[in-house]
């Protein structure tokens, strides 16, 4: 049989609990930590009730339900010890009529395991907890209700009387009271830290000189905020429509783009941000939020951030700071997408410029050199130095045999090849050979990637290379080759000007070559006048048979001549 407590019990309880509400308000007011709120109060009620266990709670109201901030038994108490919840429970209030009553009309509800009215569900948490009856009152603040307190009894223990009910409900009052205060200064501190973010975030970004440096800050920012386990950043420029991964984070390590790879689903969710134009959550099992950068009307990126272990990772609050972070975070990245595009244009201009300038200063060079050989050796080491290549090498094309010849090379590799009498059929695999038989230009921009290219034992570090066609009106004399150590080196401009610099040498090399020609035709005639003179200056046989012979021995190059005369048999 239950004893109740008597009148004279039930004064010295009041008194105590007026001590006890003193008590804990001092208590709740020492702490603005919500959560410690939560775990002191939890506490205070078994301390200052005889129960054998406590929940707190707080109430989502739009999405109807209940969500266990903490909890506390009595063995905790005996023991000296604090048991509070490590996983966060949240019930559907579908389920518990009676705690949905409670919120709705703030009146206090008790529960007993034999009631045959009461919920299904409610008896089962009853029986489960081996508990016979359960006081719920409201966490009310300001006729706002915000939760509830749930005081569990096992049937050795009396029915909650309405003392108690008004002492747990004025112990609530003053819970509500903390945490709302607590409430308002961790979101004015919650506030203060993200307008202190987005100062850092405007400063970092108005100062970042590449968007390597605009990425670093936003990932520091957005990962000391929230808990994520992955940040891409995918942009795409104004002419492309697809996006291209630029920068990606997981699991703190970053990760190289060319590398990264994200499965088909996903990347349906990332098509879908951009046609949407607004942010995606997607909670499955984890968090992914897609989050459009948006500048002049026009998608121009899409910022992901994803909690592969949490679902609940992004809150409302979380989804308004990061609608607020992307903001300035798409207007910095177009303007330095902008200023590097300006950027990479005045480089190109000045490039050009300066390459220009270079085949000038070769063909000035090279257009007082009357001689061919000195003209094209002097030629290709200039081409290699002003134009920081790893080879320059000039062919000739051998009419007699149809074969490409190198008649001058840069370097200890050029002096080898030419010296080894080193030719190339015109017509060939080869990129001279090709030049040579069509007078067009030939390009490896990867050797590394091209199959046909065949390397040569004298270049070994050869990884782009290029084969100039040297073409006088409409006929190919030759063909020039320049080799860079760099994949890539040639640029579309490179090229143009190589191309012209190129057709300004096949004129020098012809010029060169007509004038050896007039000069050796000269020479030739010089010779033949003296030896007319010669001869019309004696009537000796002997004379101009010996005057003859060494003028024949001069023209074959000094070789032995002999004359014999004779008598017909």
């Amino acid at each position: 049989m239950q004893r109740y407590p008597t009148s004279v019990e039930r004064l010295q309880a009041r008194l105590q609990w007026a001590e006890s509400l003193l008590q804990l308000k001092e208590l709740l007011t020492s702490t603005l930590d919500v959560a410690e709120v939560y775990r002191r109060a939890a506490r205070a009620f078994v301390e200052n009730f005889e129960i054998r266990y406590c929940a707190i709670s707080s109430w989502d109201q739009a999405a109807n339900t209940l969500t266990t901030q903490a909890e506390f038994t009595d063995k905790a108490l005996r023991e000296g010890a604090f048991e509070f919840t490590q996983a966060v429970e949240i019930y559907d209030l579908a389920d518990f009529p009676d705690s949905q009553k409670l919120l709705q009309t703030n009146e206090p509800v008790i529960r007993f395991v034999d009631d045959p009215g009461l919920a299904v569900t409610e008896k089962e948490i009853l029986l489960e907890m081996q508990m016979a009856h359960s006081l719920e009152v409201p966490l009310a603040y300001q006729n706002k209700t915000i939760g509830l307190v749930e005081l569990y009894r096992s049937d050795d223990q009396h029915i909650f009387n309405n003392e108690e009910i008004d002492f747990a409900r004025a112990m609530a009052v003053q819970v509500a009271g903390a945490l709302h205060n607590a409430q308002i200064t961790t979101e004015a501190n919650r506030r203060a830290a993200e307008l202190s973010m987005l100062n850092r975030l405007g400063t970092a970004f108005s100062s970042a000189p590449s968007l390597a440096d605009v990425f670093l800050s936003a990932n520091r920012e957005i990962t000391s905020l929230f808990e994520i386990t992955k940040l891409a950043l995918f942009l795409r420029g104004e002419e492309q429509e697809k996006l291209q991964l630029h920068y990606c984070l997981d699991n703190e390590m970053e990760v190289d783009p060319e590398q990264f790879s994200m499965e088909a689903a996903k990347m349906a969710l990332l098509k879908q941000v951009v046609e949407q134009r607004d942010l995606l959550l997607v909670k499955d099992d984890g968090a992914w939020l897609g989050l459009p950068l948006i500048v002049a009307n026009r998608v121009m990126g899409v910022l992901i951030l994803e909690n592969e272990y949490d679902e609940n990772a992004f809150n409302p609050q979380d989804l308004d700071l990061l609608h607020t972070i992307v903001g300035p975070l798409a207007t910095t990245i177009s303007r330095l997408i902008q200023f590097e595009a300006l950027q990479a244009a005045l480089v190109r201009q000045s490039e050009q410029r300066l390459q220009l300038q270079t085949a000038a200063a070769v063909a000035a060079a090279t257009t007082d050199i009357l001689k061919l050989e000195e003209l094209i050796q002097r030629a290709v080491d200039l081409i290699k130095e002003r134009f920081q290549l790893y080879y320059v090498g000039l062919f000739l094309i051998d009419g007699e045999t149809n074969f490409a010849v190198l008649r001058a090379g840069t370097g200890e590799p050029g002096r080898m090849q030419v010296a080894n009498h080193h030719q190339l059929h015109v017509g060939g695999r080869s990129l001279i050979g090709g030049a040579t038989f069509d007078g067009q230009s030939r390009i490896t921009q990867d050797v590394l990637q091209d199959s046909e290219w065949r390397p040569n034992p004298h270049l070994p570090e050869t990884r782009s290379e290029l084969a100039l066609p040297l073409r006088v009106r409409g006929r190919i004399i030759g063909a020039l080759t320049v080799q860079s150590v760099r994949p890539n080196h040639f640029s579309e401009e490179l090229i143009e000007t190589l191309l012209t610099m190129s057709d300004q040498m096949s004129v020098a090399i012809e010029n060169a070559q007509l004038l050896a020609q007039v000069q050796e035709r000269a020479e030739r005639q010089r010779k033949l006048n003296q030896i007319s003179t010669q001869l019309h200056g004696t009537s000796d046989v002997n004379s101009i048979i010996e005057i003859g012979l060494k003028a024949l021995s001069e023209y074959i190059g000094h070789a032995d001549v002999e004359l014999t005369l004779g008598s017909r048999q």
